[in-house]
Formats: structure tokens, C-alpha cells, sequence
């Protein structure tokens, strides 16, 4: 499995390596919307812990799904967080893999993207995030529109909510920079 992993990533990281090359025009060549299939494929491991502030060696295991929309598992089980879990009247301190989970659905409408996050009863739009941004403190989410792309990010690295936020709209606003 972690043979499979390792492999995994340094397939990514090749893909992503390729794309830094300048192209005919002189443009940084950094991934296109239209290159983009995977959510995987948004960011590499590098720029995610950058944003996230893991440690480079911190081991990542990714877990790409494609059901009904494509969604990609980041976990680091060697940078956990403790929170406090309660059973009736026992409290129990537990640490939890810090994890990231990103979904994207393609051809997407901003009408569409609206619908979607209308259903968040406290969402708050967010600026400097693609288009159209919105925050679910619920959810633990940030959902971003850009150039038809629908974006959802979760993410949890700390017991701190506040933390967490902090972290989620740093790395929705990295991951809209790339379409």
C-alpha cells in the first residue's frame, strides 16, 4: 500500500515538475482549468504542506475517489491534533491525523454554484477567493467558483476552529489561483 502511494506521488509531482516549463508564448506554464481532472492534480504536496505548515518530511497518504464527483483525500497521521471527545458524562482526549478532502465538479454555472451553497444556513461569502466564494462554519468548509469549476475544501488541522479557517481559506485561495 505504501509502495503504492509513494508511486502515486512521484507521479504527480513528474506531472506537476513538467508543467513548470515555460511555453511557446513565454508564459509560465503552471496547470491549466482544462488540464485539471483530478483534484489531486490542483496542488502538488509541496505547495499543500507550504500552505498548511506540515513538515516537509511529513508522510502524506492521498486517496483519490471518483464517484458521482471526483474528491481527493489528504491525511497526516504524523501531524496530529487532540480534541476532546465526550461519551454521556466521560471526556476522552483524542488525537486525530491532520486531513484535507477537496472536491471539484466541472461545468458548473454560477447559478449553479449559488444553489449549491444556498443550502449552507451560515454561509459567508469570502473576497479574493475565484469568483465566488463561500465559508460554512458547520461544514468546516469553503466552497470557490472559478471559471466553471465548483471547489469544495475541508479540512482539519487543529482543534482550534479559528486555526482551521484560517487554513481552509489560505489554501481555497491557493488552489483558485491555479484555474
Amino acid at each position: 500500500m505504501n509502495k503504492i502511494i509513494l508511486l502515486l506521488t512521484i507521479f504527480i509531482l513528474t506531472i506537476s515538475c513538467g508543467n513548470s516549463e515555460k511555453s511557446k508564448d513565454g508564459s509560465s506554464g503552471s496547470i491549466f482549468k482544462s488540464e485539471i481532472e483530478s483534484p489531486c492534480e490542483i496542488l502538488s504536496e509541496t505547495e499543500i504542506k507550504e500552505v498548511l505548515g506540515i513538515p516537509p518530511e511529513a508522510e502524506t497518504t492521498m486517496e483519490e475517489k471518483d464517484r458521482l464527483y471526483s474528491m481527493c483525500k489528504y491525511k497526516w497521521e504524523s501531524v496530529p491534533y487532540n480534541s476532546e471527545v465526550r461519551v454521556g458524562d466521560i471526556r476522552k482526549s483524542v488525537d486525530n491525523p491532520a486531513e484535507m478532502y477537496v472536491t471539484i465538479v466541472k461545468d458548473v454555472t454560477a447559478e449553479q454554484f449559488k444553489k449549491a451553497v444556498a443550502t449552507y444556513d451560515d454561509g459567508v461569502n469570502q473576497q479574493g477567493i475565484g469568483e465566488m466564494a463561500s465559508w460554512s462554519g458547520k461544514k468546516r468548509q469553503v466552497s470557490f467558483f472559478k471559471d466553471g469549476t465548483l471547489v469544495h475544501v475541508y479540512l482539519r488541522t487543529s482543534a482550534d476552529e479559528a486555526e482551521n479557517k484560517k487554513n481552509v481559506l489560505a489554501m481555497a485561495k491557493s488552489m483558485s489561483e491555479k484555474f
